[in-house]
């Protein structure tokens, strides 16, 4: 008797957006069935010059690096969410990927 393993495909979700931001990510990540979600911190490569300083134009250089897995069928909804919601298709706003996860043991 062969027993069919239904496998159900998952991917590792990567997100980098601003600190201030990251409360909204990982609601919106627990909404769409995220799971392991984890929180790194880090700091953005764009600094800001003396006179967007003074201007009042400095950017957000402090980041947050989120990741998780999420259904594979979730990831592409979920990266259109992501442009629309974060404007991660503008320059310096962050960004966002997925990783296929073949096998995962625990």
């Amino acid at each position: 008797m062969n027993k069919k393993i239904v496998v159900n495909e998952i991917v590792l979700l990567a997100v980098i957006v601003e600190r201030k931001r990251k409360d909204d990510l990982i609601a919106m990540l627990s909404e769409a069935g995220g799971q392991l979600i984890n929180t790194m911190y880090g700091k953005g490569l764009v600094k800001a010059g003396y006179l967007r300083e003074a201007l009042g134009l400095v950017p957000e250089e402090n980041r947050v690096i989120v990741t998780c897995l999420l259904p594979s069928e979730e990831s592409a909804p979920m990266l259109d969410a992501l442009i629309e919601k974060f404007g991660l298709d503008k320059p310096h706003a962050g960004a966002a990927f997925t990783v296929p996860v073949e096998k995962l043991s625990f």
